[in-house]
């Protein structure tokens, strides 16, 4: 049922006159659905009743059929004959063999004979490793044999020069003296060589005839030996016509320790901070000489050294080449001008280690 609104009475009444009493009975309808219209806007809207809707069971599904089993066809097994028996082993052959040590690397043999002033030598260039040394003494006077590489040997030979008593291990580095023999005795030692440059020397000291003491390897009795092995290549291999030198302090570096007979050609370079100078002469006697340089004389090396030849004097940064012909032996070099210590004492500057042999075959 629709109800009518304030506005459809109010219209209504409206329309036509009305008297007094008419009025107040119009406006108590007029109340009365002004007030059931708020009642029907408030009143609370009415809640929905849920459905509830049965739960509805699943069907399982039908169990699968069962599966019928595939026969299983079995190989048919040979039988296997059973194994033959081992062979009996000897128990000698069962022992373990006995185990055998690594052989060491063989020792080189290097002869050496000492006479008055000098050494022969086998072996000149000699693989690293344990060595051999065979000495003979076949001069009339003591030699001794020491092994060591290049170095300072001034204040050594200075005090051996004066006569003095000392003992080269006190003064030399890495030097061992492997014989120290009078004459006609022999012996043997060996000794573990590196790869490098070595000297020998003899350092025995002896009386001039006015009493002066030299000193055996001042006469000549020493010799350049070279180690080959990792980085050190041999300067011997074979005879070569030039050789190389480069000066510094207080050194000689050179690519050959073997040359040919006749004509050769030196290279030789200054690289070092003083002036140095470079001698080739047949390996000799050289004790005067140094003798009278360190007094301070002026004195000229081809009125003492036989067959020498100063082929190189110069300023640090200098360079040059010079042939010189040589004959077969032992030939020696050396800077021979003279410096001075720092308390006033002289010196050689091969005496600090400018100077080696060569030979030329």
């Amino acid at each position: 049922m629709t109800l009518p609104t304030i506005g459809d009475l109010s219209h209504a009444m409206a329309a036509r006159p009305t008297t007094r009493r008419q009025m107040l009975v119009r406006s108590g309808i007029l109340f009365a659905a002004a007030g059931l219209t708020t009642l029907t806007a408030c009143a609370p809207a009415a809640t929905p009743i849920p459905v509830v809707k049965p739960t509805v069971q699943p069907t399982p599904p039908p169990a699968p059929a069962a599966a019928t089993p595939i026969p299983v066809v079995k190989p048919a097994v040979q039988p296997t004959a059973p194994p033959a028996p081992a062979a009996a082993t000897p128990a000698s052959a069962a022992k373990p063999a006995a185990a055998t040590a690594a052989p060491s690397a063989p020792a080189t043999t290097v002869n050496v004979v000492a006479s008055e002033y000098a050494f022969e030598i086998d072996k000149l260039s000699i693989p690293a490793g344990p060595v051999h040394f065979a000495f003979k003494n076949t001069g009339k006077m003591t030699h001794d044999f020491w092994v060591f590489p290049p170095q300072d040997l001034s204040a050594y030979l200075a005090k051996k020069r004066a006569g003095e008593k000392v003992k080269g291990k006190d003064y030399l580095k890495d030097a061992t003296e492997l014989f120290d023999l009078e004459g006609g005795k022999s012996g043997e030692a060996d000794y573990v060589m590196k790869p490098g440059l070595y000297e020998v020397a003899c350092f025995v000291q002896g009386k001039n005839a006015d009493g002066s003491t030299y000193v055996h390897y001042d006469r000549g009795q020493h010799r350049t030996v070279e180690v080959t092995g990792p980085g050190v290549a041999s300067r011997m291999v074979a005879p070569t016509k030039t050789m190389k030198i480069v000066a510094n302090e207080w050194d000689f570096m050179t690519d050959s320790l073997l040359v040919a007979a006749g004509d050769v050609t030196f290279s030789f370079k200054n690289t070092g901070k003083m002036e140095h100078d470079f001698w080739v002469y047949p390996l000799q006697d050289r004790s005067e000489y140094l003798y009278r340089k360190l007094k301070g004389e002026k004195v000229k090396g081809r009125d003492f050294l036989k067959g020498a030849d100063e082929l190189f004097e110069f300023e640090p940064g200098q360079s040059g080449e010079k042939v010189m012909k040589l004959t077969a032996g032992i030939w020696g070099t050396g800077c021979f001008i003279v410096g001075k210590n720092p308390d006033g004492s002289s010196f050689i500057h091969a005496d600090k280690g400018q100077i080696f042999t060569f030979t030329v075959k």
